[in-house]
């Protein structure tokens, strides 16, 4: 079986943390707060990419890369997923910012958004029969 890297999660997990902080923290922050949480969290995802090199079972291999496929599939995924997810991140903002509703309004059309989305999911295997 397979072990916890520790070392591997002492530097991934802070590092995801301290680059996402840096960069929503832009707009709020001193600059040099977030350019700052943002390079640390350069270095230690960095430093990670050291470690998962080096050892026998890293956290998440990182040599799986090396591979064609594995690196066309993944960006393929990543950028499928950026095309589809940025788009409920840019839906509520569009409602409170441009439409002028509340975050509860916003959360509430979004919500009947979903029931459309799981009615299309739910009849989509019996129209593709058809």
């Amino acid at each position: 079986t397979a072990r916890l890297s520790i070392v591997g999660y002492l530097l991934l997990a802070p590092a995801l943390v301290t680059t996402v902080l840096g960069l929503t923290r832009v707009g709020t922050a001193p600059h040099w707060f977030s350019f700052g949480l943002f390079c640390i969290g350069v270095l230690l995802l960095g430093g990670y990419l050291i470690q998962a090199v080096r050892t026998t079972e890293p956290l998440i291999d990182v040599r799986l890369f090396r591979r064609g496929t594995f690196t066309s599939a993944w960006t393929t995924l990543a950028l499928a997923s950026i095309v589809f997810y940025g788009g409920l991140f840019l839906i509520p903002l569009h409602y409170q910012q441009n439409a002028g509703t509340s975050a509860l309004i916003a959360g509430l059309l979004l919500a009947v958004q979903s029931l459309g989305a799981f009615g299309s999911r739910s009849l989509a295997p019996t129209l593709t029969t058809r």
